[in-house]
């Protein structure tokens, strides 16, 4: 098995035995959905502060940061107030996660034969594919969770909108086709084949509730990204063991500010209850998602277009 191989076998099996075991120990729904949030959270806040400090900035001027920073506090109030009054709004949001978490994986092959580092975005018909495949499934089984009054607030385009969960499973099924007719990622074709297939017969598991299915599809996602880190750090200490401790203090620094704000500060403070439950939400987290995407596309930039 390549290590790319071995990095989405380790994801998939903790994250599945991570889900399931919490749905056996906790059925509530409403109980597992609060333990999702916060393991989401503890670790997903790290992965994105850490890719903020993995990373040298340039110096800004004060008066940009002042404008940048009122700009997005302006987006986030806007998008907390659209997503007030239309919450399938949510389903977009987590599409844009998946998508990027998606992308991440199908480069772990060309990130483990470049020091363990992702390259440009591909502009290929086969890596938009698969991401666009996954992407679709997920939101099928996320939308198949949402109540009807969620996914149909506009009156006449409620039919439409209740409908995009077997769209979108369809979506991804037909992607995954497109893979196997152009001979490439044949597996991820078949797999998406088959789930689609799946999903637009049958419809979401009824045991799955919206939380089930956004931690899993973040998780798998923040724990490959750990073990790519880990087999980075591993890599430069057998040659630069400097380099390599500096990766693990500052990854560790990134995971610790959500852990005290999350675990540690509420026990001691009760006024930082707010601020946890805010931080625990999965709209505000999606909100930060969306702007790390744009953000390590601008980095990463995208590569030429294929001959």
């Amino acid at each position: 098995m390549t290590p790319a191989g071995r990095n989405r076998a380790a994801s998939a099996a903790l994250v599945g035995l991570y889900v399931a075991g919490a749905g056996v120990a906790l059925p509530d729904e409403a109980r597992r959905g609060a333990l999702h949030y916060l393991v989401v959270a503890t670790i997903g806040w790290g992965h994105l502060l850490g890719s903020l400090r993995l990373r040298r900035a340039a110096p800004r001027s004060a008066l940009r940061v002042a404008c940048v920073a009122v700009a997005l506090a302006n987006a986030l109030l806007l998008y907390l107030l659209v997503l007030g009054r239309w919450p399938v709004l949510v389903l977009g949001m987590l599409a844009i996660s998946v998508w990027h978490a998606a992308e991440n994986d199908a480069a772990l092959e060309q990130a483990y034969g470049n020091g363990h580092r992702l390259g440009p975005l591909s502009r290929s018909a086969g890596a938009r594919l698969a991401g666009a495949g996954p992407t679709l499934l997920v939101v099928a089984l996320a939308g198949g969770t949402l109540a009807p009054a969620e996914l149909g607030p506009l009156g006449t385009a409620g039919p439409l909108v209740a409908a995009a969960p077997s769209l979108a499973a369809a979506g991804g099924a037909a992607a995954g086709l497109a893979l196997l007719a152009r001979g490439e990622r044949r597996r991820l074709g078949l797999l998406l084949a088959g789930a689609g297939a799946a999903l637009c017969a049958l419809g979401t598991p009824p045991a799955l509730g919206f939380a089930d299915v956004f931690a899993a599809a973040s998780l798998h996602h923040l724990v490959s990204w750990l073990l790519l880190l880990a087999d980075r750090a591993r890599a430069d200490a057998r040659g630069e063991p400097v380099r390599s401790r500096a990766l693990l203090r500052r990854l560790g620094a990134a995971h610790a500010a959500p852990v005290l704000v999350l675990w540690l500060l509420p026990l001691a403070d009760s006024r930082a209850a707010a601020l946890r439950s805010l931080l625990l939400a999965p709209p505000l987290y999606l909100f930060a998602s969306l702007l790390h995407v744009a953000y390590t596309a601008r980095l990463r930039g995208v590569g030429a277009s294929p001959r």
